[in-house]
């Protein structure tokens, strides 16, 4: 049995449909804030407790606690997904009907090493009784918290001492009743630029010895420009920075968005941020699954912005959708593609049709250190050596280069440990068509086209790849490419179109022969049977 008092002490713990007597018994173990996730509560405090409710299941996998505990319905997310950041996730053993599926996420997550199991713990309640969980161990170990501010320190210091040291931020939203939070319990959420944001954790590392664990403490929500490495930046760089550049003051000495900025990142925020979606309450086209009671009103919020603006964004979430397109706001496919797995409107909008041209189009994107090597060469044989055609290739210039960086991949792509980004751009980019791919119709091209690519470009990269830096990155579909296209090669896209176009002519025996190979009816199946489990157990 493990003594639990080194996953507690001092960390922070969120908790999916537990209670919040064992809420508290987690809090008496050490942890200095507990948070529960329930789908009937709405915001409370329950003693030391934070009472929160959350909409879908897939919003565990956001957790960014220390620790993320799973009970009851919850658990059925291991199946298809798991909460990455947290270095324990803790899950109830007792009989509940979601093991049934959450026990064959898990073991696979165990046996391809992803996850340890550490053993087993135990809570025991002012009864006597005793309620048992299964420890499991995030392979790394890397630990993530969501930043606090203690109530002894309070919100208006923070705001000073942000003016005071000139850092570059704004208050995203719900800034208007500063220094007073918007709701009980609610968080503060900021943007801060890459420089000063080393300056703003050691703020608040500096104070959270002061925080005592109670609901009071207030969690910020800290967001840079970049975002961290391997993960989509909350707002695309480009963007965020034009916020940061436009900030006007605010109430209470902060620093907030201009107008237009604000409406459009709080439209952003309740469409695309991945704990939002269907569960923001905006009204939706695609679902009447809609959530009647949000955390926050963010259909009305919109509306009155817009009004104030005298701009007309539409009412549900695709006519705003189209305004955020129009105006430069909605997130390229690629982000898209990431953010769909945990949004579900997300990926009802933009992926749940595959009625668009499959043609075997890729992209690939290499960075500038193998350029700068003398190794594009060899990476350009070694995609031909696997079937593709090489349609385009060129060397970006250094305003291409700044474009591509700020336009694609959700503007992050990697850094040094130094954090900076030092041959890590995109320097060459290179536009194939899979000959064998384009021949098969779409409903088998579509499946068949991601397979490829993700193979070849595993294989580059096992090849190429040195001291720890990714070497390339690709498109993962044809529609993902012409995006790309567009931003790579703008003065081509007519004639590549043309081009790819030659390539397609739909064959019978070219379809039979590549259904049938085992490869591509595992990946079928995997992939397959990953979306049916998200849309029928985790929505």
């Amino acid at each position: 049995m493990i003594d639990h008092t080194n996953i507690f002490s001092g960390g922070t713990v969120d908790m999916y449909d537990g209670s919040v007597d064992t809420a508290t018994l987690v809090h008496d173990a050490g942890a200095r804030r507990v948070t529960l996730y329930t789908r009937e509560s709405s915001d409370a405090n329950n003693g030391p407790t934070v009472v929160r409710p959350y909409h879908i299941l897939t919003e565990a996998t956001d957790c960014i606690a220390r620790v993320c505990m799973l009970d009851n319905r919850a658990i059925k997310i291991l199946i298809a997904m798991y909460p990455s950041a947290p270095h324990y996730v803790l899950v109830r053993l007792a009989f509940r009907s979601s093991w049934l599926l959450g026990i064959i996420g898990l073991m696979r997550r165990w046996m391809f090493g992803l996850v340890r199991i550490e053993g087993v713990t135990a809570l025991r309640g002012s009864d006597g009784k005793r309620t048992f969980w299964l420890v499991l161990e995030q392979s790394g170990g890397a630990v993530h918290h969501i930043p606090v501010l203690p109530k002894s320190v309070g919100v208006p210091a923070f705001l000073t001492w942000l003016r005071d040291e000139q850092i570059s931020y704004i208050v995203l939203r719900f800034y208007e009743q500063l220094p007073e939070l918007h709701r009980q319990a609610g968080d503060l959420d900021v943007l801060v630029s890459d420089t000063d944001k080393p300056k703003v954790e050691a703020f608040l590392q500096r104070h959270e010895e002061q925080a005592d664990g109670l609901s009071e403490d207030i969690r910020i929500g800290l967001h840079s420009v970049s975002g961290e490495p391997g993960m989509i930046p909350y707002y695309p760089p480009p963007l965020a920075r034009q916020m940061l550049q436009g900030a006007v003051d605010g109430p209470a000495n902060s620093r907030i968005p201009a107008p237009e900025d604000a409406l459009h990142s709080f439209i952003y925020h309740g469409l695309y941020h991945s704990k939002k979606g269907y569960a923001s309450g905006i009204p939706s086209s695609l679902s009447t699954h809609i959530d009647q009671y949000p955390e926050n009103d963010y259909s009305g919020t919109i509306q009155r912005m817009a009004s104030e603006l005298d701009i007309e964004v539409g009412e549900t979430m695709e006519e705003l959708d189209e305004y955020m397109a129009r105006v430069g706001w909605r997130p390229k496919l690629d982000t898209l593609a990431k953010i769909a797995e945990t949004n579900a409107w997300v990926r009802d909008r933009f992926f749940s049709s595959v009625e668009h041209d499959t043609a075997g189009l890729a992209v690939f994107v290499l960075r500038e250190w193998v350029r700068d090597h003398g190794r594009t060469e060899d990476v350009l044989a070694h995609i031909k050596m696997h079937g593709y055609t090489i349609i385009r290739s060129k060397t970006l210039t250094k305003d291409e280069q700044d474009r591509v960086a700020n336009m694609l991949r959700g503007g992050t792509w990697g850094a040094n440990a130094d954090g900076s980004t030092d041959g890590w751009l995109p320097a060459v980019v290179v536009v194939v068509v899979d000959k064998a791919c384009a021949k098969l119709p779409p409903a088998y091209a579509v499946g068949f086209e991601q397979y490829r690519v993700r193979n070849v470009k595993e294989e580059l990269r096992q090849k190429f790849d040195s001291g720890g830096m990714s070497s390339m990155h690709s498109t993962d579909n044809t529609r993902e490419s012409w995006e790309y296209i567009e931003v790579c090669f703008p003065d081509e896209v007519t004639e590549i179109r043309d081009e790819v176009a030659s390539y397609m002519a739909p064959s019978r025996l070219a379809t039979w022969r590549h259904i049938l190979r085992p490869a591509y009816l595992k990946h079928s199946i995997k992939h397959s049977m990953r979306s049916f489990v998200i849309r029928r157990f985790l929505s």
